[in-house]
């Protein structure tokens, strides 16, 4: 059985470890200054490099002539830990998704007190460390706060925010990135050139962008397509077909339509591509990312092309969301396309001058009358407003406009009056005394500024006053000395009101 790909090229040292530098360099520096903490987390997306950077630290921490950033290779450890070596007894590895329980955690709290049998170091590393439970979680939170001095912990995860944040403060955190197309393409020809693989530069681009960054799965891809290639390598029609993407072919005729301004163009190539089996999103995805490759490539003071590009890139995007949930792909697609050639910021110049349209003569009798074309309707007519009585009469007015700008606001002010106004300052009164401070907060004062200054060009602060009662009237209110009023008591308003009549009145509860 032959190796995979992944696994015979991963990493033995932290300087072989590609596109992590912002990890390895620090690491190195820390174990060869002897400054190497009790704890790491290692954190970022699959296949970046996680785990082989954990076993390379144990490497370099149990390495003969170590600890160093650069293991011997030679030792008995070294050996033992090397990519496809059988490990040693003090480093472990474990798997915290199928042994991430509170008894785990347990077994394993038992075991650290033990010395290392051969190494320095006695080494865990827990991968996938966002699945142990809570339980084990704390069961392991001592021996990781104050842990032996022969002691090293090293977790790995893809989701470090589901990490016990007691544990997360007890590590050294650092985050792994996925790696650059560019590093990743020229990785896997140096890959290709040790096996002997015919291929292409841009077959090999096709399979670092489908990896998505990740190492282990452009290795993997690798791998796969290496093993079932004909005499003429992996060439880009083969890798592309393997991938399911739209040849690059087909992409750049339909770019090119698009810059042509040419929308039969466009639909035929549309057409064939679906007639030779390309799924419609699948071409419309890659379109979006050739665009995208496109616009960056493009020549900058070339305004009109780049305006094309930019404006068809848009309304892909747009259509892509759309051809989801579409029941007719193709036919979306052809709208999709034909959608390109109708945008209206779109100024497609072709080689070709425009003819301009012919114009017609013709005479025009003159109208007795000239229509006035209607006006549209307004909330607000502007008048300038030059005393408090005016502003008072479009107050209403006013009050409806700040209702549609802002419900809250209205309602602190909607029992308000204009009271006085000056250049520089309105006051307005209040008549409900607790709305006071609610009118003074100040994003409900700018709401009505702007209103005042949309409405009627009014550009002044503003200050609130609690409007006293004006109600000067003397209620007559009766009085016991007024001798016009008729006093009765409780009895005699229940007999009026039940229409009854007294008949007989019994004097000191007699029969």
């Amino acid at each position: 059985m032959v190796l995979a790909l992944y696994r015979r090229y991963r990493p033995d040292t932290l300087l072989t470890v590609i596109g992590q530098e912002h990890v390895t360099e620090p690491l190195s520096r820390a174990i060869d200054s002897g400054k190497v903490h009790h704890a790491y987390l290692f954190s970022g997306p699959r296949g970046c490099g996680k785990t082989s950077t954990a076993r390379i630290m144990a490497r370099s921490l149990n390495c003969e002539k170590g600890p160093t950033s650069n293991p011997c290779g030679k030792c008995e450890s070294c050996i033992a830990l090397a990519p496809g070596g059988a490990g040693t007894v003090d480093v472990v590895e474990i798997d915290a998704a199928t042994h991430g329980g509170v008894d785990d955690a347990r077994e394993l709290r038992e075991q650290v007190g033990y010395v290392p049998i051969k190494d320095k170091y006695k080494i865990y590393i827990i991968d996938e460390a966002h699945q142990l439970s809570t339980s084990a979680n704390n069961a392991m939170l001592k021996m990781i706060e104050e842990p032996p001095s022969h002691l090293r912990f090293i977790f790995a995860t893809t989701e470090p925010e589901k990490m016990l944040g007691t544990i997360r403060s007890r590590t050294h955190n650092y985050a792994f990135r996925l790696v650059n197309r560019d590093v990743l393409a020229k990785h896997l020809s140096e890959i290709c050139k040790k096996e002997n693989i015919q291929c292409d530069a841009a077959a090999l681009k096709a399979i670092a962008t489908a990896s998505g960054g990740s190492v282990r799965d452009a290795l993997s891809l690798l791998g796969q397509f290496s093993a079932g290639m004909d005499e003429k390598g992996l060439s880009t029609e083969y890798v592309e077909w393997q991938l399911g993407l739209t040849p690059l072919g087909i992409l750049d005729e339909l770019g090119n339509s698009v810059l042509d301004n040419d929308l039969a163009k466009a639909l035929e190539v549309v057409r064939n591509a679906c007639a030779q089996g390309i799924e419609p999103h699948r071409l419309l995805s890659d379109f979006l990312n050739y665009l995208g490759i496109r616009i960056r490539e493009a020549d900058t003071n070339d305004r009109d092309a780049m305006s094309i590009l930019v404006t068809a890139a848009t309304s892909v995007s747009v259509s892509l969301s759309q051809l989801k949930s579409s029941s007719n792909p193709e036919l979306s697609l052809d709208l999709a396309i034909a959608r390109l050639f109708v945008q209206p910021a779109t100024q497609v110049q072709t080689s070709a001058p425009k003819q301009s349209a012919p114009v017609l003569k013709t005479e025009v009798k003159p109208v007795e009358k000239k229509l006035e074309k209607p006006q549209p309707v307004k909330a607000f007519v502007k008048k300038d407003i030059t005393d408090v009585a005016d502003l008072e009469v479009r107050w209403k007015d006013i009050m409806g406009e700040l209702s549609r700008v802002s419900r809250v606001a209205w309602l602190a002010y909607m029992d308000s009056k204009p009271l006085e106004l000056n250049q520089t300052v309105l006051v307005v009164g209040l008549k409900d005394a607790s709305k006071l401070m609610m009118a003074s907060e100040m994003k409900h004062i700018d709401n009505l500024k702007n209103v005042l200054v949309s409405a009627v060009s009014l550009n002044v602060s503003i200050e609130f006053k609690h409007m006293e009662s004006t109600n000067t009237e003397e209620v007559d209110q009766p009085n016991m000395n007024d001798e016009s009023v008729e006093y009765k008591d409780g009895l005699s308003v229940a007999m009026e009101a039940l229409g009854a009549v007294k008949i007989h009145e019994f004097e000191n509860g007699g029969n």
